[in-house]
């Protein structure tokens, strides 16, 4: 098994500071992934990483469906007449 520095962080500036740190190689998981599963293959064939663990930072929590979108409510880029 590939060796790798394993982080957990618990609000939004400290995972936002880690990944700043640690640049490409911080890698996010948030419960099963097959990120683990190809770290611990003799052959993986990513460089030294570092998995961060974003399961606990509240703003990552889930994900809403807002009825009322922000602006004018079309898709981006498109203006208002």
């Amino acid at each position: 098994m590939r060796r790798f520095d394993f982080h957990k962080v618990s609000s939004l500036q400290e995972l936002l500071a880690l990944k700043a740190e640690l640049g490409a190689r911080g890698l996010p998981i948030a419960g099963g992934t097959d990120l683990l599963i190809a770290l611990r293959k003799e052959s993986c064939s990513l460089p030294p990483v570092s998995v961060i663990d974003i399961s606990r930072v509240p703003e990552l929590q889930g994900i809403a469906i807002d009825d009322h979108p922000p602006g004018n409510g079309k898709p981006s880029g498109e203006a208002s007449s």
